[in-house]
């Protein structure tokens, strides 16, 4: 939880939760405000930090511009247009849903990315100590899927094998949070749980999607916040965080 909330600037990773806050909100409105100029867009401040509070409060969760634009108070028209502006400040990310024609039936909204766990946290106003209270716990999920969605994606940059990154979802509520695309087609699924031991019933997206893809589907995941990991039967296997970045 402490990782997440440091995030992966590097100016604010050492310092106390009081200063981390004071270094995001000043990083945050120096950006918005002067680097917007270069866009050559005008989108008031308060519109573009109002949306991104919301990206953040809704980190990793699928866009829907409709109620992005009631809860920000602007019009649905306008929010492409935002989130554009959001994206070359570097801020934000959109997963794509991944639609290989399966079926007929894939949903097909993007999940949006507050790209830095630190910042989301920030904007959240969430702390370690809060996202370890019971009783604000729903926000850890969504903060660790968008921490292991950041980190996959800045490990493109290094990785000896290419790949990309979407979400899957279809209609009938299956789903997996990420989904590594490589070049030759084939697929790593990711599901990512906040919690310290893994059972059956986190493997139930990626069972389906093993069935549905068959000789494609290379490994499926669960990212969790315990400290090893274990086989789950063919393809399938549980790893703790640092498994993104240990061998």
């Amino acid at each position: 939880m402490e990782r997440i909330v440091a995030g992966g600037y590097p100016e604010a990773q050492n310092l106390s939760d009081r200063m981390r806050g004071i270094w995001f909100e000043g990083y945050v409105e120096r950006l918005l405000r002067r680097d917007t100029q270069d866009l050559r867009v005008r989108i008031p401040e308060t519109r573009l930090i109002a949306i991104l509070r919301l990206l953040a409060a809704n980190q990793a969760g699928e866009l829907v511009k409709a109620r992005l634009g009631r809860d920000g108070g602007i019009p649905e028209t306008s929010v492409p247009t935002t989130l554009d502006v959001l994206s070359a400040l570097y801020l934000t990310t959109a997963l794509p849903p991944w639609t290989p024609n399966l079926t007929s039936r894939e949903v097909s909204r993007p999940k949006m990315i507050v790209l830095d766990s630190g910042m989301a946290a920030y904007l959240s106003r969430l702390s370690p100590q809060a996202l370890a209270d019971p009783l604000r716990g729903e926000h850890l999920g969504p903060l660790l899927e968008g921490f292991v969605a950041a980190e996959l994606l800045k490990q493109r940059s290094w990785s000896q094998t290419p790949y990309e990154v979407f979400h899957w979802r279809d209609r009938d509520g299956k789903e997996v949070d990420l989904l590594l695309q490589l070049p030759d087609g084939g697929i790593i699924a990711i599901e990512v749980k906040a919690a310290a031991a893994v059972n059956a019933k986190h493997f139930a997206g990626l069972r389906t999607l093993r069935e549905k893809l068959g000789d494609r589907f290379l490994a499926g995941f669960v990212v969790h916040l315990g400290s090893r990991g274990f086989s789950f039967g063919d393809r399938l296997g549980s790893l703790p965080l640092d498994g993104l970045w240990r061998h």
